[in-house]
C-alpha cells in the first residue's frame, strides 16, 4: 500500500524541464544571452535585432565553424495541414517524408533557430553555445 502511494505521487509530479539538457550539456560561459524560458539557467539564447544582426551573424559563423554539431529548429506558421497528414512511428520513411513535405510546402517559415555545440574535454560534456533565433519575417527588418 505504501508503494502505491509513492507511485501515485511520482506519476502526478511534473517531469523535469531540462533533464535532457543536463544529461548532455553544461551552461555556456559568460552572460551572452538569457536562459531558456527566462529561468536564468540552461542554454543561453542570443536576442538578435536589426541593430546587432551583423555582429550576431559573425559570432555565429565562428561558433558553427568550431562546433562538433549544430542544432537547427525551424518554426513554421502551422504544423499539419490535415489530420491524416500527422506522422506516426509506423509510417514508412517515404510516407513520412511525403507528409512532412506537404506540410512544409503549405506553411511559411517564421523563425530559424541555430545552436552550435562544442565538446569540452575538461567536463566530458557537450557545451551549448548561445542559441540564435533568426526571424525570417520581413516585418522584423522594418524596425
Amino acid at each position: 500500500m505504501q508503494m502505491q502511494g509513492r507511485l501515485r505521487r511520482v506519476l502526478r509530479a511534473p517531469p523535469p524541464r531540462i533533464l535532457l539538457y543536463r544529461a548532455i550539456s553544461s551552461p555556456p560561459p559568460g552572460g551572452d544571452g538569457v536562459g531558456v524560458g527566462g529561468c536564468g539557467s540552461g542554454v543561453a539564447v542570443k536576442q538578435v535585432t536589426r541593430g546587432n544582426m551583423a555582429e550576431a551573424l559573425e559570432k555565429l559563423r565562428g561558433r558553427v565553424r568550431e562546433a562538433a554539431f549544430v542544432g537547427v529548429d525551424l518554426e513554421m506558421s502551422g504544423v499539419t495541414s490535415a489530420p491524416w497528414r500527422d506522422t506516426f512511428e509506423l509510417d514508412r520513411a517515404d510516407v513520412r517524408y511525403l507528409k512532412l513535405r506537404d506540410s512544409a510546402e503549405r506553411f511559411a517559415a517564421l523563425q530559424l533557430g541555430v545552436c552550435p555545440f562544442r565538446w569540452d574535454p575538461a567536463k566530458s560534456a557537450f557545451v551549448a553555445q548561445p542559441c540564435v533565433p533568426l526571424s525570417l519575417s520581413p516585418i522584423f527588418f522594418m524596425f
